[in-house]
């Protein structure tokens, strides 16, 4: 913990707010601080769009706050209102205080490409509204650096995953189904993703609020390997020691049927900048994530035997 501890000697003195401190990031946020001895954050809880919700005074805003991919299918403005709209009142409420935003972005922002891993300058084309609505974000955080001189930190995190997410989510899903016996229904367990850790993604934050605060600046925050769905499930079977029961399913449109072959992040620039590297693969994350969840598993010398 070497490393994470010179991060948190840079943030002794300083106020840290978050919002969405009770989801899957932000609990492992708060764990991280914890385990650092660190200040407790200031949680700022409420509608991400109500200016209110910023009235505590900080020094650096981490925003979590927002809704995933599936809220957008159930209710596309309101989805989209939320995310736009949250990040336009966190940028100023960090004007106003001359604070600095860690604002949490996402993969999903790339256009899809099958030929290296994503690096930050590679071409944007969201293929979903939920990373639309992140783009659109980030493009506000940028305006403000331009326009307020608002330092701004963009993370755009790869296929986060960890204990208790929601089945909302592909890993949540396998995850909630595995630990119920039930089976899995895969749609297309060739596509291939760029799994991180939740805690790992807490740590890349905690890098981003111990760099100097000024400027703008974007990161990929990724394992920096592909595996496939398939594979997932598999690692996660070795992990619990037994057979998980799965079921394939049609995919819904042509987006999931032309899943791209290579999907992972180019994590050089974080690495480079920050000194982050991820401290979990698939299989240790899994293995903390089960445990994390009260979930049994099958020590690496048991697999062994």
């Amino acid at each position: 913990m070497q490393v994470e501890r010179d991060w948190a000697e840079a943030l002794i003195d300083k106020r840290i707010a978050l919002t969405g401190a009770s989801g899957l990031i932000g609990r492992s946020v708060r764990a991280l601080w914890a385990a650092l001895e660190l200040p407790a954050p200031i949680i700022l809880s409420g509608d991400a769009r109500a200016p209110a919700v910023y009235d505590a005074q900080f020094d650096c805003l981490i925003h979590l706050a927002g809704v995933g991919p599936s809220r957008f299918a159930r209710d596309f403005s309101e989805a989209m209102a939320i995310n736009v709209q949250g990040v336009q009142q966190a940028l100023t409420a960090c004007a106003r205080q001359d604070a600095t935003l860690i604002f949490i972005s996402t993969s999903g922002v790339y256009a899809p490409l099958d030929v290296h891993a994503l690096r930050e300058d590679d071409p944007i084309e969201p293929p979903r509204a939920y990373g639309e609505s992140k783009y659109i974000g980030e493009r506000l955080c940028r305006a403000w650096w331009t326009e307020q001189s608002v330092p701004v930190k963009i993370l755009r995190l790869f296929n986060v995953y960890g204990a208790y997410q929601s089945a909302d989510l592909l890993p949540g899903y396998v995850l909630q189904q595995a630990v119920s016996g039930e089976p899995i229904a895969l749609k297309t367990p060739q596509a291939q993703r760029d799994f991180l850790h939740a805690d790992d993604a807490a740590r890349a934050i905690l890098s981003a609020c111990a760099q100097s605060w000024e400027g703008f600046d974007l990161f990929n925050v990724g394992e920096g390997v592909s595996r496939s769905v398939a594979e997932f499930v598999e690692t996660l079977e070795r992990v619990m020691g037994r057979a998980l029961p799965q079921e394939r399913q049609p995919a819904d449109d042509a987006n999931e049927q032309d899943e791209v072959s290579q999907f992972r992040a180019d994590i050089t620039r974080i690495h480079n900048a920050l000194g982050w590297s991820p401290s979990l693969d698939l299989e240790a994350g899994l293995r903390r994530t089960l445990q994390q969840m009260g979930v049994e598993t099958v020590e690496e010398s048991e697999e062994a035997d």
